[in-house]
């Protein structure tokens, strides 16, 4: 996993881009007029980051769906042959 950062002072843009298996994900954060008194690099990043991580974890979850609904799919169609045995090592540990 790499992480890549980007700080522009002069617009009060902060960038944080995470790439992931091929997959990137980027967070940006935008100082507001109102708070560019209080604007630095490292509370930008900071927030910049987490928008970033949040992305990724969203795309993580989505993935580990898909591989969940498979598992299910295998344990309900084995569940209901006519071989089941709900003590087999299989069932056991499809059941925890």
């Amino acid at each position: 996993m790499e992480h890549n950062y980007l700080y522009d002072k002069d617009s009060g843009v902060s960038t944080y881009i995470i790439e992931y298996e091929g997959q990137y994900f980027t967070g940006i954060a935008h100082c507001a007029p109102e708070d560019a008194d209080m604007q630095n690099e490292k509370t930008g990043i900071n927030i910049a980051e987490r928008r970033a991580i949040i992305k990724l974890f969203q795309y993580r979850r989505n993935e580990l769906k898909h591989k969940l609904a498979a598992l299910n799919q295998l344990y309900y169609s084995v569940n209901k042959s006519k071989k089941y045995d709900s003590h087999g090592y299989m069932e056991n540990m499809l059941e925890h």
